[in-house]
């Protein structure tokens, strides 16, 4: 689960019920058990403890005002529409998954979602234009997380702190 040489990338190498472990443990004890995670996701949550986020709580959405969100969606119109095709394209691939394809600008506002149809009632409003990302809002989120870290990120749902909008329809 290491880059040879590099730093280290967020894949899915321990069981979802060591996931659930490893929070729980946290829960309990208020301490990151950076022993049972991957470093780049105990690095997220000991930033997200540093931040306030509740890691028994659930996230509290974030979003840019209408006004900002249409600044937004113009100033990345180029970069929309050349992202568009590769989306649709990724998308294709992953869509029998659970997954969607997002598209954020640097400060982890999303401009473009596909396959929202993939996304769980209580995440959704995670999932569309104008929504937030940061750590201190969202919790540890691969668009959030790999920003801060500079690395891509795939991010499991159990691995997501605070949890609480994952929940199953």
């Amino acid at each position: 689960c290491r880059v040879q040489g590099g730093r280290d990338i967020d894949l899915l190498c321990i069981s979802d019920k060591e996931l659930v472990d490893a929070h729980q443990a946290m829960l309990q004890s208020g301490k990151v058990p950076t022993d049972r995670l991957r470093p780049v996701t105990a690095r997220a949550w000991e930033r997200c403890l540093g931040m306030g986020v509740d890691p028994g709580a659930g996230r509290r959405p974030q979003r840019v005002s209408e006004d900002e969100l249409r600044a937004r969606l113009e100033r990345y119109d180029f970069l929309i529409k050349a992202a568009a095709p590769f989306m649709e394209s990724l998308y294709q691939f992953v869509k029998s998954s659970g997954f969607v394809v997002v598209l954020a600008d640097a400060n982890t506002c999303i401009l473009k979602v596909i396959g929202t149809e993939n996304v769980y009632a209580k995440a959704a409003v995670f999932h569309t234009p104008g929504a937030v990302w940061k750590e201190e809002y969202a919790g540890n989120t691969a668009i959030g997380t790999a920003l801060i870290e500079g690395i891509p990120l795939q991010i499991h749902a159990l691995v997501v702190l605070p949890r609480g909008t994952e929940d199953r329809k």
